[in-house]
């Protein structure tokens, strides 16, 4: 016996719903673009999709890096007050939000779990960034790599709980990296090099046990390098140099088996090299040079 038309018009019409993502979302990131120049027109989609396929397919890092490309982001609103353009829309339409990546449930309404904005031309405080992102609660990637972002690191980023990659290379950003980091336990990407950040290296990072990428280096961090940091036994690089740091390399060191990249040249470290550092026996490259 035959389903009515009309029944088999309802199951066609469930199979084919388009992803949702929640208008809160939406919301939020309008409030991202609009404190970062995007509604001024100063965003530049262009080179932020080129970056983001050339990074996915030839960097080294490529399984890291995420090809988030897509459509320059709309916030038109139609009749019912709500969004005409769904930032997760599939990306076989063509319409989906450059940059954002989403986790959708059975009944396809979408979360935003991924924002990759590098090489956007972005300005402004990453603070109004962070803020805005507080409506992502299971946000797992930001990369703002080279983009013109001022102000600190909120300690309000620690409490991206899912977090496995956070990329400010390349910024302008200053003061100190806040502890509250090391609640990233997930974090296995973290990469703030060529900023202008002070103060020490947190000993709190020692406790991101998932870590395999740390690039902290052109900086203008101070202090002694944290024994906490031999605690990262699954670190693969650790990039420390072109920083006033002091003192002596701890011996705790020696602990990194991982680790194939150790750099800490044009530091103002004093002392002899531990000779743990002998148990390091993945490195590849040691530079020490100008201390």
């Amino acid at each position: 016996m035959y389903a009515p038309l009309a029944l088999l018009a309802v199951v066609l019409l469930l199979r084919s719903v388009a992803a949702t993502t929640r208008q809160h979302e939406i919301a939020a990131l309008e409030r991202l673009y609009n404190s970062t120049g995007g509604s001024a027109g100063r965003w530049n989609f262009t080179s932020m999709n080129e970056r983001m396929k050339l990074y996915a397919t030839t960097s080294y890092l490529a399984d890291y890096f995420l090809d988030l490309s897509g459509a320059a982001w709309d916030f038109k609103k139609n009749a019912a007050g709500g969004y005409e353009m769904d930032p997760c829309a599939s990306r076989s339409s063509g319409n989906n939000f450059a940059g954002i990546g989403c986790t959708c449930s059975a009944s396809n309404v979408c979360s935003i779990t991924q924002v990759g904005l590098s090489d956007g031309k972005l300005a402004g405080s990453l603070g109004s960034i962070v803020t805005a992102l507080q409506d992502f609660t299971q946000l797992s990637y930001l990369d703002m790599t080279s983009n013109m972002l001022t102000g600190t690191i909120p300690s309000a980023t620690g409490e991206f709980t899912d977090m496995t990659f956070l990329s400010l290379w390349l910024n302008s950003l200053s003061g100190s990296i806040p502890s509250s980091l090391g609640q990233l336990t997930k974090l296995e990407y973290l990469d703030f090099e060529r900023n202008s950040l002070q103060g020490s290296i947190p000993k709190q990072l020692g406790d991101l046990a998932q870590l395999k990428y740390l690039h902290l280096d052109s900086n203008a961090l101070t202090r002694t390098i944290p024994e906490a940091l031999g605690n990262l036994k699954q670190l693969e690089e650790l990039y420390l140099d072109r920083n006033p740091l002091t003192g002596q390399i701890p011996s705790e060191i020696g602990r990194l088996t991982s680790v194939a990249y150790f750099t800490l040249y044009r530091n103002s470290l004093t002392g002899t090299i531990p000779p743990e550092i002998c148990n390091m026996t993945s490195l590849n490259k040691l530079a020490v040079d100008d201390n």
